[in-house]
């Protein structure tokens, strides 16, 4: 008996509805061969069984084997309808499922295997549905507002520009130190057209006057 959840043997998968059986029962203990298709049934004892038939081998890798999205959409519904079942009532909930979804569930079992995945599929989808779609939070997540963009004046870029070609002697960091000793009042009237743009942190109006003396710099530099 398996803790978590489902298995397929080499020969077959069976699921037994008996209460007694919190587990699904893995017939040999044999892992599940590569290259295999499955039927998915009921046997004489009413256990669900996967009957592994010889499938042609994928000759591309996948490295991750992902649920098709039409699945997802259903096992998702059926992880939030039993999203508070305590385990045992949770796993009674998915052996009645899987019945009652036989259709869909036999299509991805078929599916899977033609991509040659070599695991437990019923474990797999038992564990996606318990572990992670049950506590998958599906709430929007509010959308950040996007800052819009504020210009600086074209009379403080040319005051910028003059100053950069008459003191290209400096690099950037002490020309900045520069230029906003000498240009005070430009500055303030800068600011002042910043704030009336909704831009009201000094460190962000700081960012912003010495990014643009530094890009003002380097397009300066490149034209001598």
């Amino acid at each position: 008996m398996r803790e978590n959840g489902c298995g397929i043997c080499e020969s077959h998968v069976s699921i037994s509805a008996d209460n007694n059986r919190s587990d699904y029962d893995r017939a040999d203990g044999s892992g599940y061969k590569s290259g295999y298709n499955g039927a998915l049934y009921r046997d004489s004892n009413e256990r669900l069984v996967i009957d592994s038939k010889p499938e042609s081998e994928c000759t591309t890798p996948i490295f991750r084997y992902k649920f098709d999205t039409d699945f997802i959409e259903e096992l998702s519904i059926f992880s939030k309808v039993h999203q508070y079942d305590e385990r045992k009532k949770f796993k009674e909930s998915w052996e009645l499922w899987i019945t009652e979804h036989h259709d869909i569930v036999q299509t991805e079992i078929n599916r899977l295997q033609k991509l040659s995945y070599e695991g437990d599929i019923l474990d797999k989808m038992f564990k996606s549905a318990r572990y992670y779609f049950r506590k998958k939070d599906e709430t929007p997540k509010p959308q950040k507002e996007r800052k819009v963009y504020v210009n600086c004046t074209k009379d403080f870029l040319k005051i910028i520009d003059e100053f950069i070609v008459q003191n290209l002697e400096y690099k950037p960091s002490d020309g900045f130190t520069e230029f906003c000793k000498t240009h005070i009042s430009d500055l303030r009237m800068e600011i002042n057209h910043l704030l009336r743009n909704q831009m009201f942190d000094s460190n962000e109006i700081l960012e912003k006057v010495k990014k643009t003396y530094k890009n003002r710099y380097f397009i300066i530099q490149k034209q001598f």
